[in-house]
């Protein structure tokens, strides 16, 4: 779908969720340090 979601997995709950593209999100990648987040979409935008 259109939005990335942020997990705690020990808690089985959303923690963040970012729903800037229009259109689905086919990849994400997170920096070394984990402070930054990429994600790619089929609306032909990469949103940091």
């Amino acid at each position: 779908d259109k939005t990335l979601r942020l997990w705690d997995l020990a808690a089985g709950k959303t923690t963040r969720r970012f729903e800037d593209h229009t259109k689905d999100v086919l990849s994400v990648a997170f920096s070394v340090d984990n402070r930054q987040i990429v994600s790619g979409s089929r609306d032909k935008t990469i949103k940091l």
